[in-house]
């Protein structure tokens, strides 16, 4: 078939393949509820719209689904190439998506009304944890079929270029998906738990049902598409399987600060005597519960998948360290930025600053920033250098370089806005609170900004020097070989000797006129 026509039946294909997997999900489930005897069957127009409408849909989509992938599958025995096509694998990895994603949402429904069945008798009733299993049952197998036949395309044509392309999207996407489910599901069924027990063993409320339902459809996906489909061999080295695990920590990693400068936050600023920060207010313990569950849950999270960077993935490590070092000076920098700002604002009489819990909410938020920064800037920091391979890797270069612009470039703007307003008042536009304040915060910002420039400038001639003596040395490493010169006669051998000579090379005579015409000579450098 032409690329036309090709497309022209997978298209049809798949748009018939829908029609009719709603239709069957939507009929099942009319007879789910003809079972239960649910209200929504009380009247005849429901019962008679909902056979008429999906019959119908049923009726259209399945002759138009079979008759465009039987005439698929004939091309495919006439030509075993269209069998490993990327047009055919595109197909059948759009069916799986919209398998696994309907499969999810069907899965989430009635789990979540099984869990909020447990809250009471009156909380769900069997119709709305029954319902939506014909969905999950249709998309099942929707997506197993579609699956055997991409694995048996697989085994009898191979798989490479864009076939393999499209299957490690599918699989790890729907990891990173999963994984994302599971972490926010996970935390927010600690973050609930942590609740009842704080209220002295209070009732077990619907408010843990959506969390608890997130987090097993998110750990079954997650482990299917992480441990079963993936295939180990082919993919170990796969850029996309290093794309997944650095965003898959990349998310823990702002997950787990995220939850400590919260936490931090709350107990500095109470220690601060501010009784609402950040809007929250009542029992500490309470006001915890978010952030502690989020810092242990995503905190779990970044150790496992530091771990499952293995050796094939130095470079991924890499990145990620010099990635994290560098959120982390920014947290940092911002931190003490601003507590010198707070501190340079008290000092000026009628300050905004002073009014109200202002400063100490400012002074908890800074103060919470900085020690956020600091230790993780220091571990994932790397001062000292074992070799000049490190001093010339990207990653590390690409920090340096990305924390000297953004210094530098806060200096200049901060210098730009002191002298605007210095330059004010020296043509007499008189002094004011908000000038002096300007003054001030320019002045705070110049200076953290000056330190950090001034620190990874230092460092970059370091590099610089570290890397250039291993250039030296293997240039300057020497060589030595033995060779044999032979010569009509002493005049003709003693020419050539200070041939070599002149071009810089030491030579040795070990031996001579071992035959009436040569001599055995070494040459060293």
């Amino acid at each position: 078939m032409t690329t036309i026509r090709r497309i022209y039946a997978y298209l049809l294909a798949f748009a018939g393949l829908a029609m009719v997997s709603l239709a069957a999900a939507n009929l099942l489930q009319l007879l789910v509820d003809l079972g239960l005897r649910s209200a929504l069957v009380s009247t005849d127009s429901y019962v008679r719209d909902t056979v008429s409408l999906y019959a119908a849909a049923a009726l259209v989509g399945l002759p138009v689904w079979l008759l465009h992938w039987l005439w698929i599958e004939r091309s495919v025995r006439a030509d075993p190439a269209e069998r490993a096509s990327t047009l055919r694998r595109l197909y059948l990895y759009a069916v799986l998506v919209g398998a696994t994603l309907e499969l999810v949402g069907a899965a989430r429904d009635a789990l979540f009304s099984a869990f909020a069945a447990l809250a009471g008798p009156e909380a769900q009733s069997w119709s709305a944890i029954v319902r939506p299993l014909p969905f999950a049952l249709i998309a099942l197998g929707v997506w197993w079929a579609h699956w055997r036949i991409a694995a048996t395309a697989r085994a009898q044509s191979g798989e490479t270029g864009g076939s393999a392309t499209l299957r490690r999207w599918y699989v790890y996407g729907a990891a990173f998906v999963g994984l994302v489910l599971l972490l926010t599901g996970t935390q927010g069924v600690l973050e609930s738990l942590w609740h009842i027990v704080a209220q002295a063993g209070g009732p077990i409320g619907p408010g843990l049902a959506r969390p608890a339902a997130d987090a097993l459809v998110g750990l079954a996906l997650w482990l299917v598409h992480w441990t079963v489909l993936p295939r180990p061999d082919d993919d170990r080295t796969s850029v996309l399987r290093s794309v997944y695990l650095f965003l898959a920590l990349a998310v823990a990693v702002v997950g787990t600060l995220l939850g400590l400068s919260q936490l931090l936050y709350y107990a500095v600023a109470r220690v601060l005597g501010v009784d609402r920060p950040g809007g929250v207010g009542g029992d500490l313990l309470q006001a915890a519960a978010g952030p502690v569950s989020i810092a242990i849950v995503y905190g779990a999270a970044w150790a496992y998948q530091r771990g499952a960077l293995a050796r094939p993935h130095a470079g991924i490590q890499r990145l990620y360290t010099y990635l994290v070092a560098l959120v982390a000076l920014g947290v940092l920098a911002s931190g003490v930025a601003g507590l010198v700002w707070t501190f340079g604002d008290l000092l000026l009489p009628g300050s905004p600053t002073f009014s109200g819990d202002v400063w100490r909410e400012q002074v908890a938020l800074y103060a919470t920033l900085a020690m956020v920064g600091l230790p993780a800037w220091l571990l994932h920091w790397r001062r000292r250098l074992t070799s000049g391979e490190e001093a010339r890797g990207l990653a590390r270069r690409l920090y340096l370089y990305l924390s000297l612009i953004v210094a530098m470039l806060a200096l200049v703007s901060s210098a730009a806005a002191g002298l605007y307003r210095l330059l004010g008042l020296i043509l007499g536009s008189g002094f004011s609170v908000s000038a002096a304040a300007d003054l001030a915060h320019a002045v705070a910002v110049a200076c953290v900004a000056a330190v950090v420039a001034a620190y990874h400038w230092r460092v970059i001639r370091a590099d610089a020097h570290v890397s250039q003596p291993d250039a030296r040395a293997e240039s300057a490493e020497p060589a030595a070989a033995t060779v044999e010169i032979r010569a009509a006669d002493a005049v003709s051998l003693s020419r050539a000797l200070a041939a070599l000579r002149s071009t810089g090379v030491q030579v040795t005579v070990l031996s001579a006129a071992t035959h009436a015409d040569a001599g055995a000579l070494a040459p060293r450098r």
